[in-house]
């Protein structure tokens, strides 16, 4: 696949910091479309970056590939409105957290020649913006790639998503489309359900004098961006709601130990938490249910 030029659209936290760290490597023409003055404002003031448009013709014609940014609700206007402006035969991905619903979105929505791949980068802050972007946010952060199948255009399109996550500094991976939703619902989706819980009705005259590293840690992602993350838990709802009710189940369960002084109880099942804890972080060995 030959792609000499990249359009990112929407330029918050993720579309901003693609568009430096693409725009830094130099190897391809990059270009980005935003449909807030402040936004392209603020990257050629404040990012010296003059490769930035509010006008959708301007960075889509001619455009090998485009890189949807904006959130899953946006996308069907966005692709409707301006696909006259698509070049024959673009090629078109996403970086939502969710990939179902959006694979539909794009798929049903899509120039008839274009060809899809989605990808998810595994990486963001408890803040959003352009403000906040960075052009290294990706640096060895995964880069999850998800195909629909395995003809040699998806294949493609893959190796480009590969060559691209190399770019910006990730590790890619490639996982089957429908995986990825009940993966991410574990491991994004219930991460931040579970951090807004435990602000959702803190100790009254609660003080920051009054927090360690551990309470920092477990609400950093609750400063959350309300309307992107609505969209996320509703579009994933039937995957989060399951890793939620398998959550409530270990609390009750916890608490039961806690509640009946059974200190073996609780020691053998802190034991199981701290080794599965190591078996995702540093390849420890599996145990528990």
């Amino acid at each position: 696949m030959k792609v000499k030029r990249i359009c990112v659209v929407g330029l918050g936290l993720i579309g901003g910091s693609l568009l430096m760290a693409l725009s830094k490597d130099g190897r391809m023409e990059v270009v980005g479309l935003d449909n807030n003055p402040d936004v392209i404002g603020f990257i050629k003031e404040k990012r010296n970056l003059n490769n930035v448009t509010l006008h959708p013709e301007e960075a889509l014609s001619g455009t090998d590939m485009v890189i949807l940014a904006i959130y899953p609700k946006s996308i069907k206007d966005f692709l409707n409105k301006n696909k006259e402006f698509f070049k024959e035969g673009v090629f078109i991905t996403d970086v939502c957290g969710n990939k179902d619903s959006v694979k539909k979105t794009i798929l049903e929505n899509m120039p008839p020649s274009a060809f899809y791949v989605g990808a998810h980068p595994m990486a963001g802050r408890e803040v959003d913006g352009i403000q906040n972007a960075k052009e290294d946010l990706f640096k060895n952060a995964g880069f999850i790639i998800t195909p629909l199948d395995n003809s040699l255009k998806q294949q493609e399109g893959v190796r480009f998503l590969e060559e691209i996550a190399r770019v910006i500094g990730s590790n890619p991976v490639v996982i089957p489309i429908d995986k990825h939703d009940s993966i991410l619902a574990y491991t994004s989706h219930l991460m931040h359900a579970v951090s807004c819980a435990l602000v959702l009705r803190p100790q009254k005259n609660l003080k920051i004098e009054y927090t360690a590293g551990a309470f920092r840690d477990m609400t950093r992602i609750a400063d959350i961006n309300p309307v992107l993350w609505t969209q996320l838990f509703l579009d994933n709802k039937e995957n989060v709601l399951i890793e939620i009710d398998k959550f409530m189940e270990n609390m009750l369960k916890l608490k039961r130990l806690i509640e009946n002084d059974d200190e073996e109880g609780l020691k053998e099942t802190l034991g199981i938490v701290r080794n599965n804890k190591l078996t995702i972080f540093e390849g420890g060995k599996e145990d528990g249910s």
